[in-house]
Formats: structure tokens, C-alpha cells, sequence
């Protein structure tokens, strides 16, 4: 009975983080451009813009975009990204970041 309880709450919690992770990724706005596209994504306390870590979650939101939507089937490479700063807290950006990529 424990056991079923425990892998309950495990199961749930693991949905509870998926869940968050679909909610904040659609927060993000693609926009296609003639040859490759506009991609708005952001910086927040969990994925600062300075941390590799945040850099990946957003590559990472990014390229399940394009795969589920066969955009740049053969590639592609950033080719200009700017941040736009809405606030500071707790000395981390919060921040909109602006990628502008190019099909291969």
C-alpha cells in the first residue's frame, strides 16, 4: 500500500512538472520569415539569460517547434538574438529574448 502510495505522488508531481513545462513554453511566440523565422521566448528566475541553463530550456522549446512543425527540416543557425530587459529581480533579468534564425 505504501508503495502505491509513494509511486502515486511521484507520478503526480512528475505531471505537475510537464504541466509547467508546457505552460511556459507557450508563453513563447514563432513567427516564420521569409527563409527562416522570428522566435520570442524569455528570462525568468528558474532561466536566468545569462545561464547556460536557461540558454538550453529555450533552444530546447525551440527546436521541438520546429520538429513538430517541419520548419528547417535541414537545420538552422541564429543568426541575431537580442534580449529586451521588463525588469530586475533579485540582480536576474526578466527579460524578453529575441531570436532570429535562418534556414539551412
Amino acid at each position: 500500500m505504501r508503495y502505491l502510495v509513494l509511486t502515486t505522488l511521484a507520478v503526480s508531481v512528475l505531471s505537475a512538472c510537464a504541466s509547467i513545462h508546457d505552460m511556459d513554453k507557450s508563453a513563447t511566440h514563432f513567427e516564420p520569415t521569409p527563409g527562416g523565422f522570428r522566435y520570442q521566448a524569455f528570462s525568468d528566475l528558474l532561466r536566468p539569460e545569462g545561464s547556460e541553463a536557461g540558454e538550453a530550456v529555450r533552444m530546447r522549446w525551440l527546436n521541438e517547434y520546429l520538429a513538430s512543425n517541419n520548419i528547417c527540416p535541414s537545420g538552422y543557425e541564429i543568426s541575431d538574438r537580442k534580449v529586451v530587459v521588463r525588469d530586475v529581480i533579485a540582480g536576474e533579468k526578466i527579460a524578453d529574448i529575441v531570436y532570429y534564425g535562418t534556414c539551412k
